[in-house]
């Protein structure tokens, strides 16, 4: 496999991976949705069509069917499983499920292109890893200047949009794509087996791949995404939401506020229960025995439910961060006005 300079980010359309169409799009104004104390508990059992797809949300998501955590909320999910993000994305702007799950990037693009897709919870801060052969002289993040970088992820992702912010942030690099040698984007078994063969220098693999790194012991890992981006930011990289769209709202307030409430209960269910980690190794096909804490470690601990003013203006930050790195014509002009909403937290 050839390693190859990555182009510059794609165009708005790529980015938005059909989210919306690439037409000239009337803007969404942004509308005045009820408070969540004003909502009211649902006050019988409520159908709700729910996308996800592999990862921490379903996880969560299986937790919350599996220990009936839904029904406490008077919350029928109707799960609907995608093969990847972009699917799952794609399916709540085009209103075919009713809530679902967006990256932050991927979200601003589409709410700026027109979509009334918003985000009105936090789910998870990256659990990714940058690793480096064991004999590497490669410290730091700021080290991968100039050299062969490997990801699991586009260039225009919110992971390595993360990463890329970390390296602006902490070590001066404007724009890690261009001041790196190369970017490959493969599956992390390619980019890590370019590694092993020498035509690699550092690699950034997805959550799942970053906890099989560590416990093979064949690596060194240079790098955090989550840990190292709070240290740059002072604030929390929530690259994962909860996504709805203003249609779906406008009638069904009391349903948003209820999932908010059962992934609250969600999340903290799965911190704390050894067997739901046990399970999920094992739908991974993860035999390692340290593979179940392993897992709850790193993911455990990258769950975000916190939905607040300043949570919101940290991702706020995040988006205005990108956009001098992917350029605003490519990605957004400015954080989309309407792209969060604090009207549907959980409940105490």
């Amino acid at each position: 496999m050839r390693v190859k300079k990555v182009a510059a980010v794609t165009v708005a359309c790529a980015i938005a991976l059909a989210i919306t169409s690439c037409s000239t799009p009337n803007k969404v104004e942004p509308s005045a949705s009820p408070a969540a104390a004003a909502c009211g508990p649902l006050k019988e059992m409520t159908k709700v069509t729910l996308g996800v797809n592999p990862g921490a949300q379903d996880l969560v998501t299986a937790a919350i069917k599996d220990q009936g955590i839904d029904k406490k909320y008077n919350l029928d999910l109707e799960i609907k499983s995608f093969l990847n993000p972009p699917a799952s994305a794609t399916a709540v702007t085009q209103r075919s499920v009713d809530i679902g799950f967006g990256g932050t990037t991927s979200m601003a693009v589409a709410r700026s292109q027109g979509s009334d897709v918003f985000l009105f919870g936090a789910l998870a801060s990256p659990s990714n890893g940058v690793f480096v052969p064991k004999d590497s002289a490669i410290k730091n993040i700021g080290d991968l200047k100039g050299k062969r970088l490997g990801s699991f992820s586009a260039n225009n992702s919110a992971t390595f949009a993360v990463l890329s912010a970390i390296a602006n942030e902490s070590f001066k690099i404007p724009k890690l794509e261009d001041a790196a040698a190369s970017l490959t984007v493969a599956p992390d078994a390619a980019v890590l087996g370019l590694m092993d063969q020498g035509e690699l220098d550092a690699v950034l693999t997805g959550s799942t791949a970053t906890v099989v790194t560590q416990l093979s012991g064949k690596y060194k890992q240079i790098g955090d995404l989550s840990t190292e981006y709070i240290k740059a930011t002072g604030t929390i990289p929530v690259h994962l939401a909860l996504a709805s769209t203003e249609t779906y709202a406008a009638d069904h307030c009391s349903e948003l506020v209820a999932f908010s409430n059962a992934m609250r209960d969600g999340v903290e269910y799965v911190q704390s229960d050894d067997k739901a980690w046990d399970k999920y190794a094992e739908s991974l096909k993860l035999t390692d025995p340290k593979a179940p804490k392993a897992l709850q470690k790193l993911l455990g601990q990258n769950f975000r439910t916190d939905w607040d003013q300043k949570q919101v203006d940290g991702m706020v930050k995040l988006i205005e961060s990108l956009i001098p790195i992917l350029g605003a014509d490519d990605f957004v002009k400015e954080s989309p006005k309407g792209l969060f909403s604090l009207d549907y937290v959980a409940t105490k």
